[in-house]
């Protein structure tokens, strides 16, 4: 595991992830109430959480009809989007139609990736369309969505960890930290 560059700040250690995604399995389950889901984890960023989280889920006897993962991307190799979310391994119409689907990301910001997978999934038949993330970052929204289930408001800043990545680094590391606000430097850079 790559160690966090100087003058990052820790966000969330494993300890208070593990807390908040516990707590997010248990009011996903309260909320369907034994009803099945569609989980759908935004891949790569989510492959954690979604694990994690999907885990809690069922030991507070919640139901899943089928996990589809899809892979949006919008910020390539930067630490802002470079446009629209650009969404890989759509799930077929006959995976979603007539099921609710439970989209499953580790941080929701701008806004944008689930304004597009929520229009997706309703064009394929989905009977309602719920997200889960573990970091709400309200001050970069930029469209008009709100989780459903959200375990902590997140800083205006940089994060990385616990699948978040820059460029493909710190996409392991078990916490969430935020990067310092000058530029990460690339790997094999001599400075």
């Amino acid at each position: 595991m790559e160690p966090l560059p100087p003058g990052a700040d820790v966000v969330l250690d494993e300890t208070a992830i593990a807390a908040l995604v516990e707590r997010l399995g248990w009011e996903i389950a309260a909320a369907r109430d034994g009803r099945p889901v569609v989980a759908v984890p935004v891949l790569t960023a989510a492959i954690y959480f979604a694990t994690d989280v999907l885990r809690a889920y069922r030991r507070h006897g919640g139901a899943v009809a089928a996990i589809q993962p899809v892979s949006v991307s919008s910020y390539r190799d930067a630490t802002r989007a470079e446009g629209p979310p650009v969404v890989v391994g759509r799930p077929s119409r006959a995976s979603i139609e007539g099921r609710a689907v439970l989209v499953l990301d580790t941080i929701v910001d701008s806004g944008a990736t689930v304004e597009a997978l929520e229009r997706e999934f309703i064009a394929l038949g989905a009977t309602e369309v719920l997200v889960a993330c573990l970091l709400d970052k309200v001050a970069a929204r930029r469209r008009p969505v709100a989780p459903r289930f959200r375990g902590v408001e997140a800083p205006d800043r940089f994060l990385v960890g616990y699948g978040l990545d820059v460029a493909g680094r710190f996409r392991d590391w078990p916490g969430v930290a935020a990067l310092p606000t000058r530029p990460v430097e690339p790997v094999g850079s001599s400075g």
